[in-house]
């Protein structure tokens, strides 16, 4: 097949979360299988161009925004007399008008792909879209992946209010799924949430994220580290604040123990009428001073610079209230890394609580608990660090993912 990835996100510029990870397994997942895969995503600033991801494949990744290649187009569109009218629309309505230009940035860039090489089958995940013109204007086959679409994540989970251009959004990600050629969710939990979602008699198929064993393996000598580690965005809903005071209490009694967050920070934490970012989250609490220097912030890191901080961690906590299915828990879990995870969507999928990973309500003292189970016995924790790599290597390899993948591609041209 030829295929087309459109993914607003991809690495190595644009990798901001769960669905930049997701799109780059699953394409070179597919590569090595033996299809042809080109790749839409999101340049940065003016940035268009195109190169090849990794030196012994032949992914093709075409970083655009929207540009109509023709200077008089471009100029009623930027300028005037249509510009005055789109900088209204991005004021009134920000995020669904960036959908609505990725979207046909996304769309036109396909229209040049498509001329040369006549693609198979387009394949994009949920959040923001990326082929809705694709979808209405050519006949070529879409595939949806939800991870999460955004009244979900944004509105229920995130606790966002209601607001006329959510409702925008959301009938907008409907019909995109529901006109698409096909769709799958990431796992049984978020397939439920997606049934009701979109009112429909059968739960949805699953196919289950990917991790790629050669980015993420564990360390050759096992090393007694004492660093809890957190990877992903610091927001209220990812549970990092409970993760934080959590480890407070445990900093009490282990005085050696570390806690480190990688990852990209938010404005979800209220505070005196007003939403901040975690760090000044952290800085308003009173933590004992000896305490407060074993908790180290670390900016977003791209995952190529990732496994060793995996590598170097005792164990991971993923305490999210809700989490469709966690790459980090796979990526921890690849580096032979035993992980507590809240028993909040696909990690109760993946983890066989005991024994290749320990499953928790998302609160501080189930955090405690099960931390100090890890923190007192290296033994269990090292058994079920193996237990979790096993796991990833059996169950969530890029090419058996991709496998699947590609025959419900098949199965839905077919029909």
């Amino acid at each position: 097949m030829n295929i087309c990835i459109v993914s607003e996100e991809f690495p190595p510029l644009t990798d901001n979360g769960g669905i930049a990870s997701v799109s780059v397994n699953l394409a070179k997942g597919l590569e090595k299988s033996g299809h042809k895969v080109s790749v839409i995503t999101k340049a940065i600033g003016d940035n268009r161009y195109q190169y090849n991801y990794h030196k012994n494949q032949k992914i093709r990744v075409y970083r655009t925004n929207i540009n109509f290649n023709n200077k008089l187009l471009n100029f009623f569109y930027f300028r005037f007399p249509l510009g005055v009218m789109r900088r209204i629309a991005r004021l009134t309505f920000p995020i669904f008008w960036n959908i609505i230009e990725w979207n046909v940035a996304a769309y036109l860039q396909f229209k040049e792909i498509h001329k040369q090489e006549r693609i198979t089958v387009v394949h994009t995940p949920d959040f923001h879209l990326g082929g809705l013109f694709i979808l209405m204007l050519t006949k070529v086959p879409v595939m949806v992946q939800l991870h999460g679409w955004r009244s979900l994540i944004v509105v229920k989970l995130g606790r966002a209010e209601k607001t006329i251009e959510g409702a925008l959004i959301d009938l907008l990600e409907k019909f995109y799924v529901k006109r698409s050629s096909g769709y799958f969710v990431v796992s049984k939990s978020l397939g439920t949430l997606a049934k009701n979602w979109l009112n429909t008699k059968d739960l949805p198929k699953v196919i289950y994220n990917s991790v790629d064993k050669t980015a993420f393996f564990p360390q050759e000598k096992i090393e007694q580290s004492r660093r809890i580690l957190y990877v992903g965005r610091f927001e209220k809903k990812k549970g990092v604040d409970l993760l934080l005071l959590a480890f407070i209490k445990l900093a009490e009694e282990y005085k050696d123990i570390q806690l480190l967050f990688v990852g990209r920070d938010t404005e979800t934490f209220p505070m005196n009428r007003q939403m901040v970012s975690f760090r000044k989250y952290v800085s308003s609490l009173e933590i004992p001073i000896q305490t407060k220097r074993r908790i180290q912030l670390i900016k977003h890191k791209p995952h190529s610079q990732l496994l060793r901080f995996y590598q170097q961690a005792s164990f991971c906590v993923f305490p999210s209230h809700f989490e469709p299915f966690s790459m980090t828990l796979l990526e921890a879990s690849a580096c032979g890394k035993a992980v507590i995870a809240s028993n909040r969507g696909g990690a109760g999928e993946f983890i066989r609580d005991g024994k290749n990973g320990l499953l928790i309500e998302p609160n501080v003292e189930a955090i405690i608990k099960k931390a100090e189970l890890l923190i007192k016995h290296p033994n269990y924790r090292n058994k079920l660090g193996v237990a979790a790599c096993k796991t990833v290597r059996k169950h969530h390899g890029i090419k058996k993912i991709s496998r699947q993948v590609h025959a419900f591609y098949t199965k839905c041209i077919a029909k």
